[in-house]
């Protein structure tokens, strides 16, 4: 059961902080389009780092936002791939454990 808690907790985690990345870099969009106060890049990488990653990327390419900016879309493959060598090696270990 403690298992599944955890889960759970992580699920929870990753949907919010994937749709406050959602939010962040649509308004960040919305305000580039309409001459408004933008979001920084800094902050951008910095939800992306704590995991909102797996939103943004998909999110570039479908609102069309920052996705020809290679000062931008460096860091942000770079996380991901970072996130993903994270996964992968968290689901080697816990497979392994369980063999």
């Amino acid at each position: 059961m403690q298992g599944h808690i955890a889960t759970y907790m992580i699920a929870a985690y990753f949907a919010c902080i994937n749709l406050y990345g959602c939010c962040l870099f649509g308004y960040d969009k919305y305000a580039a389009t309409h001459a408004r106060r933008r979001i920084k890049e800094s902050r951008l990488h910095l939800t992306e780092a704590l995991g909102s990653v797996f939103a943004i990327v998909p999110m570039m390419y479908l609102i069309r936002h920052k996705n020809k900016k290679p000062r931008y879309y460096v860091p942000t493959y770079l996380i991901l791939a970072g996130w993903l060598c994270l996964i992968g090696w968290a689901s080697f270990t816990y497979w392994h454990k369980t063999i």
